[in-house]
């Protein structure tokens, strides 16, 4: 298990005076975008895993690939 943590402790999530900083959020949105991108990238093989979805496979990663050239233009 991972845990990417994305919050500062200057927001105070779940305290009184609690904030949400949208521009940490949007952060944390792309870095989780690439995260499960680069993990889905590890060769099957390489896990003793075989998908039998190889096909299914090379579309997500242009589908994920053409998500974040949008999002970072």
């Amino acid at each position: 298990m991972t845990f990417l943590g994305l919050s500062l402790p200057d927001h105070g999530y779940h305290a009184p005076n609690e904030r949400f900083d949208w521009g940490q959020a949007a952060g944390g949105i792309k870095t989780f975008v690439k995260y499960f991108d680069e993990i889905s990238r590890i060769p099957r093989s390489a896990l003793g895993i075989s998908s039998g979805h190889e096909g299914a496979e090379k579309e997500h990663h242009r589908t994920i690939e053409s998500w974040l050239k949008r999002r970072s233009s």
